[in-house]
């Protein structure tokens, strides 16, 4: 009897010892080790990654805002050789990348806003870059749709950038939205979902990502194909005709933000406005980039962002340029 009562004390203690362990084991994840581990298990387009094609069918709404058909294809060799094309009835842009940056074949002399978003979808390894002027919020648990999620907001000095979920099991990044800040326009997309995770390589790779804006998708690509070149051919990275290089700048340094104000509406049929991402920064037409030391962009007309670009070689941002969507629009 006394052996019997000594190891239920024995298990009992085990099992509160081991209680009392698992929450610190959780206590002890940080929102950077979130997202690092997402970022391992998610980016395959990294170094060591083998010769790889995926094809995609992907769609942008139109004006109307219908959703029209599209379809990508990115040869993959290395960080430094891939091919990216996109094609739509009336639309394509072929990327081929080298050493020293890519040469860009393109119908039109900038980015339509609707191909910066669907960009912004499909390069998921930006998605998990934090900015060094940036930090982030404490993990907060949620539940969605059945499955539990740890989350956490990427936040400027001035308001929250955008807030990531991550699934509690697998660590994947299923989510990120865009809040709308105090006094500002509402972002042009408010929520991207990250869905239909596959295996590749050993990693977790989402098959299928949407982008929305107020509950409406906009941009969204679904994977078809992932599968490893057996055969290259160097014909594919050959430098397009009538293509145009844009220079990788390796040392570049990362914008700041001094002001921000709300931003007056294009007028449609300007050609006056200088062009504008995403995030609002705001850069000089590309005639006027040059190389120098830190210096301040104001636009002259009603945009008042002001930024300091600390400036080492010739700034050529990652070809994302928008002008106004008046000016473009993409449909069967």
């Amino acid at each position: 009897m006394t052996n019997d009562k000594s190891s239920v004390l024995i298990f009992a203690c085990l099992f509160l010892a081991n209680a009392a362990w698992c929450p610190a084991k959780e206590e002890a994840a940080s929102p950077e080790a979130l997202i690092s581990r997402a970022r391992l298990h998610e980016d395959i387009w990294t170094e060591g990654t083998p010769p790889t094609l995926m094809r995609a069918e992907i769609q942008v709404s139109d004006p109307k805002g219908a959703l029209v058909h599209g379809d990508y294809t990115l040869d993959w060799v290395s960080p430094s050789q891939w091919r990216k094309e996109i094609r739509f009835p009336n639309y394509e842009r072929l990327r081929v990348r080298d050493a020293k940056g890519y040469w860009q074949k393109s119908g039109l002399s900038y980015e339509p806003e609707i191909i910066f978003q669907l960009d912004t979808i499909l390069h998921l390894k930006d998605a998990f870059r934090v900015r060094s002027k940036q930090t982030l919020g404490k993990i907060r648990s949620r539940g969605k749709a059945g499955v539990r999620q740890n989350c956490t907001e990427v936040k400027w000095t001035t308001g929250t950038d955008r807030i990531m979920c991550f699934d509690e099991a697998n660590g994947a990044l299923v989510s990120i939205e865009y809040p709308r800040r105090e006094n500002q326009n509402p972002p042009e997309i408010s929520r991207i979902e990250y869905g239909a995770f596959n295996t590749v390589g050993g990693k977790l790779f989402p098959y299928e990502i949407r982008a929305l804006k107020d509950r409406k998708v906009i941009a969204a690509a679904k994977v078809l194909e992932i599968a490893k070149i057996t055969e290259e051919n160097p014909a594919l990275f050959n430098v397009p005709m009538n293509g145009e290089f844009w220079a990788q700048c390796d040392d570049m340094q990362e914008a700041e933000l001094v002001d921000q104000r709300r931003l007056k509406p294009f007028v449609i049929g300007t050609t006056s406005q200088p062009p504008v991402d995403r995030h609002r920064f705001a850069w000089k037409p590309q005639s006027q980039r040059i190389s120098g030391s830190s210096t301040k962009v104001k636009n002259d007309g009603p945009q008042v962002l002001s930024f300091k670009l600390p400036i080492s070689r010739a700034f050529i941002p990652d070809g994302r340029e928008t002008y106004p969507p008046s000016r473009f629009s993409i449909s069967n």
